[in-house]
């Protein structure tokens, strides 16, 4: 369920698995497929699988809007 409190949204998401959370170790050809703004999207494959996903990066230097843009916007995971 979607929280007042952005953060805390976006850090419940990840710990119930409804979000995939990535270290850059773990990111392999990451290449740069779209910007707008302070956030860039990446395709990337998981080291451990090899899947290709798409990553939002996000400017953490405004921490408030930082939070609020990745909730807004969807996230995508899996690249078809």
């Amino acid at each position: 369920m979607f929280s007042d409190n952005p953060k805390q949204w976006l850090e419940e998401s990840i710990h119930e698995g409804h979000i995939q959370h990535y270290q850059d170790a773990d990111l392999l050809d990451r290449t740069v497929i779209a910007t707008r703004g302070f956030v860039v999207v990446y395709k990337a494959l998981v080291r451990h699988s090899g899947t290709p996903v798409a990553i939002k990066s996000l400017d953490t230097r405004q921490e408030e809007a930082y939070y609020e843009q990745l909730v807004k916007e969807p996230i995508l995971t899996l690249l078809l």
